[in-house]
C-alpha cells in the first residue's frame, strides 16, 4: 500500500508540476482587472508570504510559498490554496524548493510565531480524494508523513507569481481586506501583498486647494487598490521634464491634484489574535517639489520580504500647493499653512486606524524619509499633534542647517506666487489650472532665492513656523527639550 501511494504520488507530481508551470506563465487577460473571485483575508484567516530573499535580481522566479496558518483539514487547506490562485505546494524531498521551505518553516521574518506552534504542515498529496491519509511535511526532519486528512494543520501553497520587476507585474493573485474605511482589494507577488493608491483624504481641489486636508469618507463597495493612483503635480512638468521618463519613475501614475493616497505593502495578512508586524512609514524626498510615494526608486518589496515589516508610502502635496500661506494677509483661519505637513499627519492618523487590517502594528510605527522626507520628520518631531502617531524616526540626509520658514519668508513667497499668477487673492488662485500654478511657483521660487534668504534652490518650499503645528525653530526645541523626546531617533546621511 505504501509503495502504491509513492508511485501514485510521483505520477501526480509530474502531472501537477506541468500544470503549475503553465499557471506561472503570464496570463493573457488584463492582469489589472479587479477580479470578483478574490478571497477575503478574514476568511483565509492568516496568509503569509515565505521567501528566501537573497536580493539576487537575476532570478525572476524563486522558490516562494504562501503559508495559510489557520489549522485546517487537508482538503479545506487545499481549497484555501486554490482560492488564493495557486495549488498546494508539491514537496519533493532533497530539492532546493523543499530545503528552502523547511528552513523557512523554522525561521522566517513574516510569520515566525505562526510556524513555531506546529511541527507538521500540509503539502500537496499528489492524488486527491483517494486515501484517508494525507501528506504533511515535518519541519524538524524535512520528511513527509501520511497522517489522517482530518488533522488540523497549517497549509503550504505555491506562490507561483514572479516578483514585480520595473513596470512588469502579474496582478492576478488578488485578495480583499476589510478595514474600518471599507473593503480594499489588492494583489500579491513573490515579495508582498500590495494595496496601491488608497486615498486617505478628499481630493484637495476647488475650495480645498491650499486648505488643510479632509479625511476621506469610507468607501462604498470594494475599492480597487490594484493600480497606483494620481501623483501630486510637480515642477518637472512645468520645466519640460521628459514625460515618458517621469511616467516610468512614477510607475505609470499620472499627475493630478487628486493625489492624496498611500500604498501598503505587507508580507503577512494576519489572522485573528496573531501578533502584528512593525510598520515602516516612508516620506519621499524631492525638494518638496517632485517625486511621490509610487516612484520606482522607492520600491519596497525587498524590505518587506527580508525585514518582515509592513511598509507604507505616501503622497503629499508639493510646491505651493503644499506650502502656501500668508498669515498677515489672510490669517490662519482661512489658510492654516503647512498643508503638506498636515497631509503627512493625516496619513499617519490613517495608519493608526487601519494598518492592523494589513498585518501592521499601529503601536510600532517608524517614520523614515530621505532629504525632504527627513526634513518632514524634523517637522513631525516639532509638532506635538503628531507625537502619538509614531514610535521611532529615521532621518536620512536632512539638510538640518536649513531652518523652518519664518512667517515673513512664507508671506514673501506667497506674494511672489500670486503676482506671477496675476491673482489678487486666494479665491482667484483656486481657479487657475495646474500648469499655471507650477509655472508661477517656479517664478516665485526664483525671486525668493534672489532675496538671499537662508535657503537653497532645492528647499524654498518647506515647513514653516505657523504657530499652530510648529511653535518655534527646531534647534530651540531641542535646547528646551520640547520636541518629541519619547521617540527613538536615528539621524544621519
Amino acid at each position: 500500500m505504501v509503495l502504491l501511494k509513492s508511485i501514485l504520488s510521483a505520477v501526480a507530481v509530474l502531472f501537477v508540476t506541468s500544470q503549475v508551470q503553465v499557471q506561472a506563465a503570464p496570463a493573457k487577460l488584463d492582469k489589472r482587472l479587479l477580479l470578483p473571485t478574490a478571497p477575503l483575508a478574514s476568511d483565509i484567516d492568516g496568509a503569509h508570504l515565505l521567501l528566501q530573499n537573497d536580493v539576487d535580481s537575476s532570478k525572476l522566479i524563486k522558490n516562494a510559498y504562501v503559508l495559510l496558518s489557520r489549522p485546517r483539514g487537508y482538503y479545506d487547506g487545499m481549497n484555501a490554496c486554490l482560492s488564493m490562485g495557486d495549488g498546494g505546494y508539491i514537496y519533493i524531498p532533497g530539492t532546493s524548493g523543499a530545503n528552502e521551505l523547511v528552513s523557512l518553516l523554522n525561521n522566517n521574518p513574516a510569520a515566525q510565531k505562526e510556524v513555531t506552534a506546529f511541527s507538521q504542515f500540509w503539502v500537496y498529496n499528489g492524488v486527491p480524494g483517494i486515501f484517508s491519509n494525507c501528506l504533511a511535511v515535518n519541519k524538524n526532519t524535512g520528511k513527509t508523513d501520511w497522517i489522517p486528512c482530518s488533522t488540523q494543520l497549517p497549509t503550504v501553497c505555491f506562490n507561483s507569481v514572479m516578483r514585480r520587476v520595473l513596470l512588469f507585474e502579474d496582478a492576478s493573485r488578488q485578495i480583499k481586506v476589510n478595514t474600518p474605511v471599507g473593503t480594499i482589494q489588492g494583489w500579491r507577488d513573490q515579495n508582498a501583498f500590495r494595496f496601491l493608491g488608497i486615498p486617505y483624504a478628499e481630493p484637495p481641489v476647488g475650495n480645498l486647494r491650499f486648505a488643510s486636508p479632509v479625511a476621506k469618507a469610507p468607501f462604498t463597495g470594494t475599492f480597487d487598490a490594484i493600480r497606483y493612483k494620481g501623483v501630486c503635480p510637480q515642477t518637472t512638468q512645468a520645466a519640460g521634464f521628459i514625460p515618458m521618463l517621469l511616467s516610468y519613475l512614477e510607475n505609470g501614475a499620472t499627475e493630478k491634484e487628486d493625489c492624496l493616497n498611500l500604498n501598503v505593502y505587507t508580507p503577512s495578512l494576519k489572522g485573528k489574535g496573531q501578533e502584528l508586524l512593525p510598520v515602516m512609514f516612508y516620506i519621499h524626498g524631492g525638494g518638496f517639489t517632485s517625486y511621490s510615494g509610487s516612484v520606482i526608486l522607492f520600491e519596497p518589496g525587498n524590505m518587506v520580504s527580508r525585514g518582515g515589516v509592513v511598509v507604507v508610502t505616501i503622497n503629499y502635496r508639493l510646491g505651493m500647493l503644499g506650502w502656501f500661506e500668508n498669515e498677515a494677509a489672510w490669517g490662519r483661519s482661512e489658510i492654516q499653512g503647512n498643508q503638506a505637513l498636515r497631509d503627512q499627519i493625516l496619513a499617519l492618523q490613517w495608519v493608526q486606524k487601519n494598518i492592523a487590517s494589513f498585518g501592521g502594528d499601529p503601536k510600532r510605527v517608524t517614520v523614515f524619509g530621505e532629504s525632504a522626507g527627513a526634513t518632514s520628520i524634523r517637522a513631525l518631531l516639532a509638532a506635538p499633534v503628531a507625537f502619538d502617531l509614531y514610535e521611532s524616526v529615521i532621518g536620512e540626509s536632512d539638510p538640518i542647517n536649513i531652518p523652518f520658514k519664518t512667517p515673513d519668508d512664507a508671506a514673501s513667497i506667497a506674494t511672489y506666487f500670486l503676482q506671477a499668477l496675476n491673482c489678487p487673492d486666494v479665491a482667484c488662485a483656486r481657479t487657475r489650472p495646474v500648469d499655471q500654478i507650477l509655472t508661477a511657483q517656479t517664478t516665485a521660487n526664483a525671486k525668493a532665492l534672489a532675496d538671499d534668504k537662508w535657503t537653497t534652490w532645492a528647499l524654498v518650499e518647506r515647513p514653516s513656523i505657523d504657530g499652530l503645528l510648529i511653535k518655534t525653530e527646531f534647534s530651540a526645541m531641542v535646547k528646551a527639550g520640547t520636541y518629541n523626546t519619547k521617540a527613538n531617533i536615528m539621524w544621519g546621511t
